[in-house]
């Protein structure tokens, strides 16, 4: 049954692949923008979904936003303090805890069916600041649940790759170096997962099902990357650009 569905950070990695996955599944698609945002994810999806653009730090306009949008199902992976670089204390606080706040509280006064939160494994000590600031918003959502009536989940998912991440991250920069050179991928060390396995885990929690499994493996994984780049030259440009490797 089609849903109709609000997403936050929606632009980025994983929430661009959950939002391909929900239109290609029929569902009614709303993406919650923040000012500004990448667009490169979002681009060749023609505008096929509902936009809405604010800070999720400010209550009001998150208040508003799913006011008008009435979702169904809210997807929350907004967060800050994950990429390198992003390590403004304040920042994380105000993203990832008080974001999270407004939100679930918007949707409890909405009676949304599910709410389901992408957490981290970095919420499990010893927890540096972005971690903390995961686990608090986790808290948070497991008291909303006891004490607001709300379905909340939290998906706390192993470290993903796949179409559409950071050109630097291990994966995607190990897969450009070998098309590049012409020779195999070597998986990078980790405990890696495919997107297509987050995704999954995602959806099977809004629908109340349990684990989804495995899902596709790290090889096979690496190998529809890899397809995927090679259909996508613009896109392998950019990676190549962004790693010092055009030309």
């Amino acid at each position: 049954m089609s849903k109709r569905v609000l997403v936050t950070g929606a632009s980025g990695f994983v929430g661009a692949n959950l939002v391909r996955r929900l239109l290609a599944e029929g569902h009614e698609t709303h993406l919650f923008l923040r000012p500004p945002h990448q667009t490169w994810r979002l681009r060749e999806l023609g505008g096929h979904f509902g936009q809405h653009h604010a800070h999720i730090e400010n209550g009001h306009a998150v208040k508003a936003i799913v006011h008008s949008v009435k979702p169904d199902w809210v997807f929350h992976l907004a967060a800050y303090g994950e990429l390198a670089g992003q390590t403004d204390m304040q920042e994380m606080v105000s993203t990832n805890l008080m974001g999270t706040v407004h939100l679930l509280d918007a949707c409890a006064a909405e009676g949304v069916e599910a709410f389901v939160q992408a957490g981290s494994i970095q919420e499990w000590g010893p927890a540096g600041p972005y971690g903390i600031t995961k686990a608090a918003a986790s808290h948070y959502c497991e008291w909303a649940v006891r004490t607001k009536s709300l379905n909340a989940v939290v998906v706390r998912m192993r470290p993903l790759f796949g179409p559409w991440e950071d050109p630097e991250r291990p994966a995607a920069s190990a897969l450009v170096a070998a098309l590049r050179a012409e020779r195999s991928v070597v998986a990078p060390e980790g405990d890696w997962n495919y997107v297509d396995n987050g995704v999954d885990a995602l959806l099977s929690a809004a629908v109340g099902g349990g684990d989804p499994g495995t899902g596709v493996s790290v090889v096979e994984g690496l190998e529809k990357m890899k397809d995927w780049l090679l259909a996508h030259p613009e896109v392998l440009r950019m990676y190549q650009g962004r790693l010092g490797l055009a030309g």
